[in-house]
């Protein structure tokens, strides 16, 4: 679906204004797959119609109706400033009540759910609240934000007809029974009340033995009450009128609890025992309290609620996605969001025209349709369970219980099976539970685990190579499966080594910093830190500036010598994602805080927070013009990355021309990407023009460096000095060389080497220009392009143009162009 710009919140109308006075509007944003049963904010609220065939959630300041059936989102009614907290249909289906706080006040509101229209906004309480109807909608028990307040609500009037105030007792848990005609309501010191709803009066009350009573709700008949009680926690089921206990069990954790609607089985989310462990809906028997074995994993559900036969569960979670289970067959339904969860590790295939994400599975999407496809069979897989699924679609990786194993040793063993036949082929020793591990692109299992690495071969379950990487250290590995890097700290700084994962060897280490003040506290790899090629690695550095002060750099570093290319102080916690070319990346925060694109070479803001929503992943198109975002409500999106057009005339009109030159040297990391993003918005304009604009750089013979290299040791100080100027005059077309001397020069020569070096990877404008014109013939990618990035590579060994044109060249080689 293509939305107008009007339409849409494109951050790029604004970021990417034009410096230059060029013109045409940015590029919009393409939604692919499908928004069923997919919200932008979190379910706080959510509810079933009486005939089961629609569903309401709370969406931000508006409530959405749903078709339960298949998750088309029917109408969606605007409530300003509403944060709702409750829904409810009336019996008859015809009305829709949402309890909400607005302005510190609760409010009730009454909505048409067939016109999809508010009808009106009530006062209830000065004072915020949480609340929960009555089965048939008729009442609302509502709970001030301090406990000490209970009130019920006639929904048909909208006015309060009782209320309980207490000034030392502050409320808990609170259910009405089913018939709506009478409110239990317990207080922190497990005192119970059962008042008749009509007139608030108190039919009964008790205390219940072991605290506050939590989660609470009445059997099918009224008669019996359950609840989370005491500390430590326990489901405890007792009689309604009198308080006496008939049975406990002990958790750690019972929300949502609930009885089936036959009366024989009471089932909550939470742990199992009394003791710490997964929380999960489990199934407990009425009559005696005792476990029946049974067990659902679903998405953890912020809001959950049951169609009133009580043979169907919807979860509304945090990640504003909804999901329906069957709870004869504790199974998920299809007419659930799909993808099952927010979408992960996205990649482009080669053209561009496929977009692959992982989401319990890999899905895909076509770019310009798009259309969705699942390409994994649907897993019989827990919806917290650890699994792995080769990119193939032919292995899945997962733990499985081990009765067999010995005491003290792991419970589980993890298997690996064949999605084709369903059958488990191979069990791989070596892999415990809290080991990290997915496929690579070749096939091959990786498996990070505290010290070391390991490559395993799913055909025949063999461990390819380990790799002993350290205790304590951040391990990344590239996208591609070729590299892998371990960062620690050093004594100030970052201790990095990398591996080879094609041969499994070691490709070398070293130690790399950033220049910001203070005691270096903590270094890692964030989110690995790898570009997808291994060449880039950005470290983050935290600083301890004093008791009370820390401060945090980000470090992008030459994997492979550790060449320091660019540093900056973040915005705030962040994962990277680089572009095709690294010469952009990516960082992508958590929350709504949206995303912020840099330059990798400055670390300077190119464009940032493309809208408030929040992003769980995103990946650069092949050609890097255009971002995929995994949003809500998603599943994914494309943004374009636009800049204003590179006029027709700019190649021939001086004036203008120089304004392009002179903003490809820019400090500002954002005008230059506008010059950027003109100069390949028009090719063949863009090509002639940095032809004729980029000079080739002369450089010394390689025999005239090797000869001054060696002086940097010469006998004589004057002789050491008459070298070391002779290099720097030329130390920006010498970078290579002098880097390669580095190695094996003696004690005096190295450090001139090393102080030569620093000065020769200081960035000026015209470096600027130069890295940015390669960038810009890379990113048009035609013949005439590469054909002047050929050029300038034949250039000096060690000049930055050479070098720089020489890896675009190698990645148009490496993506087919």
């Amino acid at each position: 679906m293509r939305q107008s710009l009007a339409s849409v919140p494109l951050a790029a109308t604004l970021l990417f204004a034009d410096p230059l006075g060029a013109a045409d509007p940015p590029g919009g944003i393409a939604r692919l797959g499908s928004d069923r049963f997919r919200q932008a904010n979190r379910i706080d609220a959510i509810a079933y119609s009486p005939d089961g065939k629609q569903l309401a959630t709370a969406d931000g300041d508006s409530i959405v109706i749903w078709d339960a059936a298949d998750g088309r989102r029917l109408c969606t009614v605007p409530v300003g400033n509403h944060e709702f907290f409750a829904l409810r249909y009336s019996s008859d289906g015809r009305t829709l009540f949402a309890a909400a706080t607005a302005g510190g006040l609760t409010r009730l509101c009454r909505i048409d759910p067939a016109g999809g229209k508010l009808l009106d906004s009530r006062y209830l309480l000065t004072d915020m609240s949480n609340g929960r109807f009555s089965r048939d909608g008729s009442w609302l028990a509502i709970r001030n934000q301090e406990g000490n307040l209970m009130q019920a609500v006639d929904t048909s009037t909208g006015e309060g007809v009782w209320t309980d105030r207490e000034k030392v007792e502050l409320s808990s848990g609170y259910a009405w029974r089913a018939d709506g005609k009478a409110l239990a309501g317990a207080t922190v010191t497990g005192r119970v009340r059962l008042y008749e709803s009509q007139t608030g009066k108190i039919q009964h009350e008790y205390r219940l033995e072991g605290g506050p009573a939590w989660s609470m709700a009445f059997s099918p008949d009224g008669k019996d009450l359950v609840a989370e009680v005491g500390v430590p926690d326990r489901v405890t089921r007792f009689d309604a009128e009198t308080g006496k206990v008939k049975w406990k069990h002990d958790t750690q954790r019972a929300d949502d609890l609930a009885f089936t609607p036959d009366g024989k089985a009471v089932f909550y989310w939470g742990t199992a025992g009394g003791h710490r462990g997964p929380s999960r809906w489990r199934w407990l028997d009425a009559a005696t309290g005792k476990p029946l074995g049974l067990e659902m994993d679903t998405e953890y559900g912020h809001a959950v609620a049951l169609r009133l036969d009580g043979k169907v569960l919807a979860v509304g979670g945090l990640t504003g996605l909804i999901s329906q289970w069957d709870l004869t067959t504790r199974k998920r339904l299809d007419a659930s969001a799909d993808p099952p969860e927010a979408v992960t590790d996205l990649r482009f295939s080669a053209d561009g025209t496929k977009i692959r994400g992982w989401a319990r599975g890999w899905y895909e999407w076509d770019s310009k349709s798009g259309q969705e496809t699942r390409l994994t069979p649907k897993l019989d897989v827990d919806a917290n369970e650890p699994i792995a699924v080769s990119h193939d679609q032919k292995w899945l990786g997962r733990f499985v219980a081990d009765a067999t194993a010995d005491p003290g040793k792991s419970p589980q063993r993890f298997e690996l099976v064949d999605l084709k036949t369903g059958k488990r082929e191979r069990i791989l020793a070596g892999i415990e539970r809290d080991d990290r591990f997915r496929f690579l692109p070749d096939g091959q299992l990786l498996v990070v685990r505290e010290s070391d690495l390991s490559l395993f071969d799913p055909a025949f379950g063999r461990r390819a190579f380990q790799i002993e990487t350290g205790p304590g250290r951040t391990v990344g590995v590239s996208v591609d499966g070729t590299a892998a890097t371990a960062v620690s700290r050093s004594d100030n700084g970052a201790w990095v080594t990398r591996w080879d994962l094609t041969t499994g060897k070691k490709a070398g280490d070293w130690t790399g910093t950033v220049t910001r003040q203070g005691v270096l506290e903590r270094v890692e790899a964030l989110g690995g830190g790898l570009s997808p090629d291994g060449r880039l690695l950005m470290i983050q550095f935290t600083h301890v500036e004093s008791e009370y002060q820390r401060s945090v750099w980000i470090g992008v570093f030459d994997a492979r010598t550790g060449r320091k290319v660019s540093e900056w102080e973040p915005r705030q916690s962040m994962r990277p994602v680089f572009s095709p070319d690294g010469r952009s990346v990516v960082c992508l925060s958590g929350g709504t805080a949206g995303i912020d694109l840099r330059e990798v070479i400055t670390g300077g803001r190119r464009a940032e927070s493309f809208g408030s929503r929040a992003v769980d992943a995103c990946r650069f198109r092949p050609d890097g013009k255009a971002l995929v975002i995994s949003t809500r409500p998603g599943p994914v999106e494309i943004w374009d990355l636009p800049g204003p057009h590179f006029d027709r005339t700019a190649a021939r009109d001086p004036t203008n021309g120089d304004q392009v030159w002179t903003a490809l040297a820019a400090p500002d990391a954002a005008e230059a990407f506008a010059a950027i993003r003109r100069l390949q918005a028009l090719p063949t304009e863009g090509v002639v023009f940095l032809k004729s604009r980029v000079n080739m750089p002369a450089g010394p013979t390689a025999e005239w460096v090797a000869e001054r290299v060696k002086s940097l040791d010469a006998a004589l100080y004057r002789d050491r000095e008459k070298a070391t100027a002779e290099l720097a005059r030329v130390g920006d077309v010498i970078e290579g060389q002098l880097r390669d001397a580095l190695a094996t020069a003696p004690t005096e020569g190295r450090e001139r080497l090393k102080a030569l070096l620093t000065k020769a990877e200081t960035m000026t404008p015209d470096k600027l220009r130069v890295v940015r014109a390669c960038e810009v013939l890379e990113g048009i990618g035609s013949a005439e392009a590469r054909e002047v990035l050929a050029t300038w590579a034949k250039g000096p060994p060690g000049a930055g143009l050479t070098r720089e044109a020489a890896e675009s060249l190698a990645r148009l080689k490496e993506r087919g162009k």
